[in-house]
């Protein structure tokens, strides 16, 4: 921990490439405590994007959807961010659980290119 780091101890010249990663890392050693203001910012985050093309849970950040298919939201974690595309000529049932906008009932994406953007907070998905 920075306890135990004399200040400017450790940079690119005292490291090996590649030797800090995910799997070197313990789960949670860093969180927003530790990360400076303004350093993890839009710029800088990666967003995963996936074609789904079948019903079932949705794994990625911005889904773009064919076909008629029902996708359920992921678990929520308060500011999540998910994008649900409708790029074919089918209906995007989105459902989830506890609530979309305060109703338990599905979201419906008609038409093509129709867009959702949801964020989770407030116990529950919200379109923005």
């Amino acid at each position: 921990d920075s306890e135990h780091i004399a200040a400017d101890s450790i940079d690119s010249e005292h490291y090996a490439a590649g030797s800090v990663d995910n799997a070197a890392m313990a789960d949670d050693a860093i969180d927003s405590a530790q990360i400076a203001d303004g350093a993890v910012d839009e710029v800088h985050r990666t967003r995963t994007v996936a074609e789904v093309t079948e019903t079932g849970t949705l794994s990625s950040d911005i889904n773009l959807c064919t076909n008629t298919i029902t996708v359920t939201m992921p678990t929520g974690v308060d500011g999540k961010i998910v994008v649900i595309k409708n790029i074919g000529g089918g209906v995007i049932t989105i459902s989830a659980t506890p609530n979309i906008d305060g109703s338990s009932g599905n979201y419906l994406l008609y038409h093509f290119n129709e867009t959702a953007t949801l964020v989770y907070g407030a116990s529950q998905w919200n379109i923005i």
